[in-house]
């Protein structure tokens, strides 16, 4: 749900979000006092997956001099307070995208030899098969497996 208040009393909200190629867009007219405010439903989707900016372009026509100015103000005869007018806003969306953290001890790792017995250690230049099983996750979810030798642990204490 979008909120805003209008300064017009007859006007148009055009509203353009999404990430391209996939950009979105639609119109909606704004009837009522000025100030008032107003609620418009958009359904964001795909089209805005990790963020995106929604930009909102209020354009209305010419106003009734009245419905800009409800009391008589001094104005220069240069400033035609009924022309057409054209706000713009542009709103920042962040849409949290899916966990790549799995839960602790949830990961299994197994260091196996050729014959498929488990290691603990396996010698340098020896052919290893390492397996790995994780639970069932959102699309997206990566795991990372780092090998090294004892003698670079020993350096880094």
């Amino acid at each position: 749900l979008l909120s805003f208040l209008s300064p017009f009393r007859r006007a148009a909200v055009l509203l353009v979000w999404g990430n391209a190629p996939d950009i979105r867009f639609k119109m909606h007219p704004v009837d009522g006092s000025p100030g008032e405010e107003h609620t418009l439903k958009v359904k964001i989707g795909e089209e805005c997956r990790l963020g995106c900016n929604v930009l909102a372009i209020v354009a209305s026509a010419n106003q009734i001099p009245q419905d800009v100015m409800p009391k008589p103000v001094p104005t220069s005869p240069l400033l035609d307070v009924s022309l057409p007018r054209t706000l713009r806003s542009s709103i920042a969306l962040h849409v949290p995208g899916p966990s790549h953290e799995f839960e602790e001890g949830s990961v299994q790792l197994k260091v196996l030899d050729q014959g498929g017995r488990e290691l603990e250690v396996t010698e340098p230049g020896a052919t290893t098969l390492v397996q790995v099983a994780v639970p069932k996750a959102e699309a997206g979810a990566e795991v990372c497996v780092f090998v090294t030798d004892k003698a670079m642990l020993d350096v880094g204490e």
